[in-house]
């Protein structure tokens, strides 16, 4: 028995080791001021990002060799909430505890290069550079720290499915053997990833120009399909629900409904709104919107 509550303790305890993936706080000398400075060696074009964190103020500096007054913007104005946050996460994806240089390997000679300093409120700062090289991992996670407050990645490039839902690719099929291709639906809700938009679904369907028609003289087949769907994680239940083409969104109907697939036809009647809905298992959603309107 003893030997069996050992063995569940050591188990219990590198189970919390390797999920331990949480924010971890702050608790050294303030940050004041944060700069990040990128230069591609072929041209000089130069960007410069400075979080002031007593401002509370991102902004993007951009110019060429010659010209330094470039493109000057505010990319973020943040909360001291949001700041500690940011700061947290930094701290917490080894930002603040990278080398002072990353040299090139291989001999590379073009690319770019880039420079890190961090300013705190006793007077010291930290610098850090490197040249064709860098921390790949933090900058990657530290990328998406940044992208949620300024939405830009500053040190990387955020991957798309990070902050945007996957689309849903369709086709439609007609009753003369016809197939009008639409790569994607036009997104109009979603919750993803703690990003957010809301759109009014009749609006978005008068003023979007879809690159299909359809006419009284043809019956349509909708076929939805995932091969476009990449590396996002799968749905737990898609919703297809047509309304009457009309502002209250009138004749709610559920025309489809189940789980995962790779691809689905269903007939679609005209002169009507359709609304295709994906669920995920944390709460997030993604709507898309077609109709079914008959030319004039």
């Amino acid at each position: 028995m003893k030997k069996i509550c050992i063995l569940l303790i050591i188990s219990l305890l590198l189970c919390c080791f390797g999920c331990d993936q949480s924010i971890k706080e702050y608790a050294e000398v303030n940050i004041t001021r944060l700069s990040y400075t990128q230069v591609n060696y072929n041209g000089g074009y130069t960007t410069e990002y400075i979080f002031d964190f007593e401002g509370n103020t991102a902004t993007k500096h951009s110019f060429i060799p010659g010209d330094e007054n470039g493109k000057l913007e505010t990319i973020a104005e943040f909360t001291d909430e949001q700041e500690e946050v940011l700061i947290n996460k930094l701290y917490t994806y080894g930002l603040f505890d990278i080398k002072k240089e990353y040299k090139a390997t291989n001999g590379i000679v073009d690319g770019g290069g880039w420079d890190l300093k961090i300013d705190f409120i006793d007077g010291t700062s930290k610098s850090s550079s490197g040249s064709n090289n860098s921390p790949t991992t933090v900058f990657s996670n530290c990328a998406k720290a940044f992208y949620d407050i300024c939405r830009n990645g500053v040190v990387g490039l955020v991957p798309q499915e990070y902050y945007q839902p996957p689309n849903v690719s369709y086709a439609f099929r007609s009753s003369e053997g016809e197939h009008s291709y639409s790569p994607y639906s036009e997104r109009v809700n979603y919750k993803w990833n703690g990003f957010e938009e809301t759109n009014n679904v009749y609006i978005l369907n008068e003023t979007v120009s879809f690159a299909h028609t359809f006419t009284t003289e043809t019956a349509y087949e909708l076929v939805l399909y995932t091969a476009n769907y990449e590396n996002y994680e799968k749905f737990n239940k898609c919703i297809v629900t047509s309304y009457n083409y009309d502002e209250q969104l009138s004749g709610e109907k559920i025309v489809f409904e189940d789980g995962w697939f790779k691809q689905v036809e269903f007939d679609l009647e005209l002169d009507k709104i359709y609304l295709i809905k994906f669920i995920f298992t944390d709460g997030d959603f993604a709507e898309y919107t077609f109709n079914t309107k008959v030319s004039d």
